[in-house]
């Protein structure tokens, strides 16, 4: 998939803050291909791997980044396949989740304070919130033996309750009045959890 990669200066009442912007320029729909690859192994994929490198080559001076699930001129786009069965869509999100945590787990460690998903369908921000939810639950009940192993699940609860988030609304909306007003929790938030 072909990815443009934008800086944008974001006004805040706490000063700018630069802002990555990844946004898809062709179309993808995610499907039973897509499902049986990420059944088969577990590895970050080709857009996580890239958006990861080239969030890591910014980190000195971005902490946020936005992925958009569509552009401006309706060349590119991020979405379900409309084929995908209902049945099928919680094991995909559930798979994309488990190794897109991965990815969350770099840029946390790399300075960032928020990876924001927007302007996704609703199909799309039902199943992947509801992937965090169940992974969140998943988390809360897992038995676990050594402190290292403690440490990393703590981590990715953190991860999934103030890192990650899932948006239907628009990327002007997102930039001009939601980001800024909630700058300094997030920020405050991310300096008060960084991997150990």
């Amino acid at each position: 998939m072909s990815l443009a990669f934008d800086e944008m200066e974001l006004a805040t009442p706490h000063g700018a803050r630069h802002v990555l912007v990844v946004t898809p320029t062709e179309h993808l729909r995610v499907g039973a291909v897509r499902l049986a690859e990420l059944r088969e192994g577990r590895e970050l994929g080709h857009i996580d791997a890239r958006l990861l490198a080239e969030a890591q080559a910014r980190a000195e001076r971005v902490h946020i980044c936005v992925f958009r699930s569509r552009d401006d001129a309706g060349l590119g786009s991020w979405a379900f396949a409309d084929e995908l069965a209902d049945e099928h869509v919680e094991e995909l999100c559930a798979l994309l989740l488990r190794d897109q945590m991965l990815l969350f787990r770099e840029l946390l460690a790399s300075g960032y304070a928020l990876f924001v998903h927007t302007e996704l369908g609703p199909r799309e921000v039902t199943a992947l919130r509801r992937a965090v939810d169940v992974h969140l639950e998943e988390l809360r009940r897992r038995s676990v033996f050594d402190e290292q192993e403690r440490q990393r699940v703590e981590n990715d609860r953190w991860i999934l309750r103030h890192l990650v988030f899932h948006f239907e609304i628009g990327f002007s909306r997102l930039v001009e009045s939601v980001l800024p007003d909630k700058i300094e929790l997030i920020e405050r938030r991310a300096n008060l959890r960084r991997p150990r």
